[in-house]
């Protein structure tokens, strides 16, 4: 039979080795403490104890449960059944006097507990031609890429640690997806695209104030500045209408404050943040349109002003160059709707799968314990 780390991988996909390692181990200590008593006998194994061995205690520490304690009672004598004596009365049994007094005929052992640790004790203490044997359950360590059983563990039980590690594997991965890097860095390439937009709008903004302020001294009545046609201010509205609908950095659709805000109009950073790509699309388009208004009216403009000498042909350029890196932004929009998609996709398999194999572990864990079930007797016919 394969390893368990091929097992694993074959009902999941590719796992990282310390993550299965611990989460086999996670599924065999559940799946002791759900065992029944006849298959708990399985997970027995034992600590030897006597003086020049590794000691006359025994730490605790992974230690499930004490099964029993026996200890010899004379040199090549036979091994007796130590009781159990609970803490408070651990004092009397090197007390002769007492009714919990111990014995080589009659031995006990007690749990104590210090601050980090519990130990169990054999009273009178074991030596070495007097052992105590320990037997008990602990949990095992599973090393998923070396083994295709596990010792002191009911063989029927065993497919069941795959399946509790395949699960976990499989919810890892469904929470992998949430934080997927791809996704992140073409959301972040987005934003930067955007930002560079916001930047150019604003520069363009700036010169059209400062043309507006260089050319004050121009007769109102002329028809770039009657009551009528306004076409300066219409260039400007434009450029603010583009601006707060690409203001990446603005998150609602609330007034920021400039006192020239389109109340009312969601930005492209809203939706992004709302996971919302045909939104940010559209939003986008409606940004390129009043970029068009702008440098329509540009055009007039530059008409009009000829006979002024006024040179706007920078202004075009900006837009142009907003132009691009908004086509830019709106690739990276489009890539992350096909990646978002695509995680969708995974994730609804990863779900799909983890349903599957936790059905399979829970009947499985269902049949165990039923094992210890007490079954109905069958009356035989007279």
């Amino acid at each position: 039979m394969a390893n368990f780390d091929v097992q694993i991988q074959a009902l999941t996909g590719t796992a990282e080795q310390t993550e299965m390692d611990d989460w086999a181990t996670d599924g065999a200590k559940e799946i002791i403490n759900i065992l029944p008593y006849e298959l708990k006998l399985k997970c027995i194994s034992d600590t030897l104890l006597y003086i020049g061995n590794t000691n006359t205690t025994m730490d605790m520490d992974g230690v499930m449960k004490i099964m029993n304690v026996v200890r010899e009672n004379a040199d090549s004598g036979y091994y007796i059944d130590c009781r159990n004596v609970p803490i408070a009365y651990s004092g009397s049994l090197t007390d002769s006097s007492s009714i919990y007094a111990a014995s080589a005929t009659d031995p006990a052992y007690y749990i104590s507990s210090t601050s980090d640790a519990s130990t169990l004790n054999v009273v009178p203490a074991p030596t070495a031609a007097q052992p105590a044997i320990v037997y008990h359950i602990s949990y095992p360590t599973v090393d998923v890429s070396a083994v295709s059983t596990i010792a002191n563990f009911p063989d029927e039980a065993e497919y069941l640690v795959v399946l509790y590690a395949a699960i976990k594997v499989l919810q890892n991965k469904m929470n992998e997806l949430n934080v997927d890097s791809n996704i992140s860095l073409t959301h972040a390439s987005i934003h930067t695209e955007l930002d560079k937009v916001d930047d150019i709008i604003v520069e363009a903004s700036n010169k059209i104030d400062a043309y507006y302020t260089s050319i004050g001294d121009i007769d109102n009545t002329t028809e770039l500045w009657d009551d009528t046609n306004k076409r300066f201010k219409e260039v400007r509205d434009a450029l603010i209408m583009a601006k707060e609908t690409m203001d990446v950095g603005w998150g609602t659709d609330e007034d920021s404050g400039s006192g020239n805000d389109v109340t009312g109009i969601k930005s492209v950073g809203y939706w992004l943040d709302d996971e919302d790509s045909e939104m940010s699309q559209a939003t986008i388009q409606a940004s390129q349109a009043e970029l068009q208004r702008a440098q329509t009216a540009i055009a007039e403009i530059n008409s009009l002003m000829a006979s002024y000498k006024l040179e706007l042909d920078g202004i075009p350029l900006y837009l142009n160059e907003a132009s691009s890196y908004i086509a830019q932004s709106q690739g990276y929009i489009a890539e992350l709707g096909s990646r978002m998609q695509r995680a969708g996709q995974e994730y609804q398999w990863y779900q799909a799968q983890q349903v599957k194999l936790q059905q399979d572990y829970d009947k499985g864990i269902q049949m165990l314990v039923a094992q210890g079930v007490p079954q109905p007797q069958k009356r035989e016919a007279k």
